[in-house]
């Protein structure tokens, strides 16, 4: 019979329903057994690992999401995109966007003595730039952490800017500007919208990996954290994210 996380990869592999735990009462450690038991079986059939997420970094967030510190999930390899995409909306059950800095890993982020931190990861990042994430909910609720988590976070997919960004000694969050504009309106204008520094999300995010026996690897792309709510999307069109002088990205949605 096979496992519940075996289910939940089919159901990723397929682009089936969201499938909740049996036990809504599972704590989120549960919900991470889960999801690094599947994550090799969607990394096999969706052209391997080719990125991270974390998620509910936001202290308000994960305050209302009743956790203590932020989550992770992975992105696999064939959900990227990279520079000017065109999507189908076809292909989503319930699409959602979030714009975000995302950090490109020089090396790998193997396990050190007294794990990472802002400065060290500074030197494991060779560049930052801008990113959409891409997530469908598969008609899931957020209500139980685990589950959510067990299921990779609503994740499916990114779009990043190939060409341009900043090296980490040059990255000043406070400082940028994000616009984001969905068919030509402006939907975000925010400075300092980053929800932690990006450092930081990549520090927690290779401590969180490497506590499960995982090492995110050079050339992988890193999501940092969503500048806006959650975007639903249910109609075709265009969105672009830019922050000027770290980079342009967009995507069309047919």
């Amino acid at each position: 019979m096979a496992t519940y996380a075996q289910m939940v990869a089919q159901d990723l592999i397929e682009g089936r329903a969201f499938r909740p735990m049996e036990d809504q009462g599972a704590p989120i450690e549960a919900g991470y057994a889960a999801q690094f038991e599947m994550a090799p079986i969607v990394a096999a059939a969706k052209g391997g690992v080719g990125g991270r997420k974390i998620g509910w970094n936001l202290p308000a967030l994960m305050e209302k999401m009743g956790v203590k510190a932020p989550i992770v999930g992975h992105v696999f390899a064939d959900d990227i995109c990279r520079g000017d995409a065109n999507l189908k909306l076809a292909d989503f059950q319930n699409f959602m966007m979030e714009p975000e800095i995302c950090a490109i890993l020089a090396v790998d982020l193997a396990p050190r003595a007294g794990g990472w931190t802002r400065e060290s990861a500074a030197e494991a990042v060779a560049r930052f730039t801008v990113a959409f994430e891409l997530l469908d909910r598969r008609g899931g609720s957020p209500a139980h952490p685990a589950s959510v988590i067990a299921n990779n976070i609503f994740n499916a997919g990114l779009c990043y800017d190939v060409e341009n960004g900043l090296r980490p000694e040059a990255l000043d969050p406070a400082a940028l500007r994000t616009v984001v504009e969905h068919d030509g309106e402006v939907i975000l204008d925010a400075k300092g919208a980053a929800p932690q520094h990006p450092l930081d999300a990549v520090a927690f995010m290779a401590n969180l990996f490497n506590a499960h026996g995982v090492t995110p690897k050079a050339g992988e792309v890193l999501l940092c954290g969503s500048h806006m709510p959650l975007h639903p999307v249910d109609h075709p069109g265009r969105f672009t994210m830019r922050i000027e002088g770290l980079g342009e990205v967009c995507f069309k949605l047919g």
